[in-house]
């Protein structure tokens, strides 16, 4: 009697009744199983680059709504009262050495050409944003940044951000170092940023002392009325005005107010107030109105003396600068 061989189908039968083949059944149907309920349940990897896009998009979105529901409101409305208490746009002793002074040329005294200063003060200005609304800012050196408290007040944390066309047009994030104890109104209301990334572009201003009565003034910005059309939300083109100082007001705090009528608006506030030569004078800070004259409206700096003092109690190092501001000589005729 021949043996029979066993088929290939009988051999394959035999082969799904294995212990092997059905320990690799169930891992299969394990690891699916595994892979179905991850992918449903899994986690959302936070990426630096869109943390900073969405707390970007979510100051500019709160910033657009304040400002539609301000132009829309009656004159009794909340957006207007901030507005007329100049929502335009500790003392800290910080725990570090003093930065080194920036490198360059001394601060000139002659007028700069509208050309030169623009340049200057677009690579010196920023555009500041937090989760809540923008704000302006000034480098003093290659990483310090000037602004008002009041523009980042209540996001000390890691959501603090600057951006110009000099730093690449993208956000960049700053740590607060140093800032006034309040920002109350004829009180001191500075903030001190420390930005890592720089771009070679930048630069910075020198400060000067408090200017004098009708001295040609230039305020610089990002004003949410001035930038609204610009195609570019999160960097727009800075805005530029012009003006005199009207008068200096002395505060109880020993603050002085520089009151002038280089226009600004919402968004300007912590921008610089500087000379025809490029020099700070002032810090753009608020605006008062008055309701019963369209036209009634003041534009106050905080004065270059407070800030001076206020930069050398927190130990950062600035460059000065004298407050004359001259245009230049006429030739002798001969």
């Amino acid at each position: 009697m021949s043996d029979k061989q066993p088929s290939t189908i009988e051999c394959f039968e035999t082969w799904l009744t294995t212990p092997r083949f059905l320990a690799l059944l169930a891992l299969l149907i394990l690891l699916n199983l595994f892979v179905y309920f991850w992918w449903f349940n899994r986690p959302d990897f936070a990426v630096g680059k869109n943390e900073v896009g969405m707390a970007v998009l979510k100051g500019l979105e709160t910033e657009k709504k304040q400002l539609r529901d301000m132009l829309l409101a009656d004159c009794g409305s909340e957006g207007l009262k901030a507005y007329e208490r100049g929502e335009i746009g500790p003392l800290t002793r910080p725990n570090q050495e003093p930065t080194q002074k920036d490198s360059g040329e001394p601060p000139s005294s002659k007028m700069s050409k509208p050309t030169e200063l623009v340049s200057l003060l677009d690579a010196a200005t920023v555009r500041v944003l937090t989760p809540t609304g923008t704000g302006t800012g000034f480098f003093i050196d290659k990483n310090t940044v000037i602004t008002n408290r009041h523009v980042i007040e209540g996001h000390s944390g890691n959501k603090l951000f600057v951006t110009s066309h000099t730093l690449g047009g993208k956000p960049v994030a700053a740590k607060l170092i140093a800032e006034s104890k309040n920002s109350n109104f004829g009180s001191p209301d500075y903030a001190i940023l420390r930005i890592e990334n720089t771009s070679n572009s930048t630069r910075s201003l020198a400060i000067a002392v408090d200017p004098g009565v009708l001295q040609g003034v230039v305020a610089v910005g990002y004003p949410g009325l001035g930038t609204a059309s610009d195609a570019n939300q999160i960097t727009p083109n800075a805005v530029f005005t012009e003006g005199q100082v009207s008068v200096l007001q002395p505060q109880p705090s020993g603050m002085v107010l520089v009151v002038h009528t280089a226009n600004m608006s919402r968004g300007s506030s912590g921008g610089p107030l500087v000379s025809r030569c490029g020099h700070v004078v002032g810090v753009n800070t608020f605006i008062r109105s008055d309701k019963e004259n369209v036209d009634g409206r003041s534009l106050y700096a905080l004065s270059a003396t407070s800030l001076r003092k206020f930069i050398e109690q927190s130990g950062v190092s600035f460059r000065s600068a004298s407050a004359e501001c001259t245009s230049e000589q006429a030739p002798k005729a001969e």
